[in-house]
């Protein structure tokens, strides 16, 4: 994570809700991107602002769980990175392809984790020490 950490001027992570809405989700960058809170509530201002947060900066912005396809509002929640440094990244993460076409350059498919790994992995965070093991795991559902 070091490595990356200094590749990038600015790292960012934000959830966006399903149902998007732009001044919410700008918001929620713009306060990814300064940890400080936002009051404003104009979209076109918080683009500006966040514009000159990121401008000349080289920025890696995660936008996890996107569902929203319709391309208008992606073109608009673009904007206000349209000065940042070559090799910036913007990555998002989906469960809907029809959402990746649309936002994406290049589409990574990611599978799910083996059921081994998946239960390992379980056993790993939720219970202290590593105290289980997969076969005392109890199939619910």
């Amino acid at each position: 994570m070091v490595r990356v950490q200094n590749h990038f001027d600015i790292l960012a992570w934000v959830w966006v809700s399903e149902v998007f809405d732009e001044v919410r989700e700008t918001k929620a960058v713009f306060e990814s991107v300064t940890a400080k809170p936002c009051d404003l509530t104009e979209i076109e201002l918080l683009q500006r602002q966040l514009h000159k947060e990121v401008k000349c900066k080289k920025i890696l912005l995660v936008l996890d769980d996107v569902w929203n396809e319709d391309p208008s509002k992606w073109e608009s929640m673009k904007q206000p990175f349209s000065a940042v440094v070559v090799r910036s990244h913007m990555i998002i993460t989906t469960h809907d392809e029809n959402v990746s076409t649309i936002r994406a350059n290049k589409v990574i498919r990611l599978g799910g984790l083996p059921k081994d790994d998946s239960g390992a992995l379980f056993c790993k965070l939720i219970l202290p020490n590593n105290s289980c093991t997969e076969t005392e795991l109890v199939l619910v559902g």
